[in-house]
């Protein structure tokens, strides 16, 4: 019984592990990851987006309705958490945001979702 485990599980191995030695990890690693997330936060409660490093191609929406950058949360916001819960993935170039707020002067709770290209 143990023989045809041990080889599907080689099998599966097998088959696998090319798919992930394929998968090449982006040029913004983790720790640049979360401080693109930190500017970007930044730069809402100052609702000043200029100095962030744009794409030249960007959709931002909020609640997936598509938001002008610089409208809308960027001028409600004016404070965010200082330990918020930032989880990335430098393969998928991948990075959520999530945290306490304060918007229109109260407390709240706002999510992230950024996706970065060409780091």
């Amino acid at each position: 019984m143990r023989l045809p485990l041990l080889a599907a599980a080689a099998l599966c191995a097998l088959f696998t592990a090319p798919a992930v030695a394929q998968t090449q990890p982006g040029t913004c690693n983790s720790a640049c990851l979360s401080g693109l997330a930190g500017g970007f936060m930044a730069a809402m409660t100052k609702a000043d987006p200029v100095g962030l490093p744009w794409a030249d191609r960007v959709l931002y929406a909020e609640n997936s309705t598509p938001v002008r950058i610089g409208e809308s949360s960027w001028v409600t916001i004016k404070k965010f958490d200082d330990q918020p819960l930032v989880v990335t993935d430098s393969h998928t170039g991948r990075v959520v945001w999530f945290g306490m707020i304060e918007d229109h002067g109260q407390p709240g709770s706002y999510a992230m979702d950024m996706k970065v290209e060409d780091g």
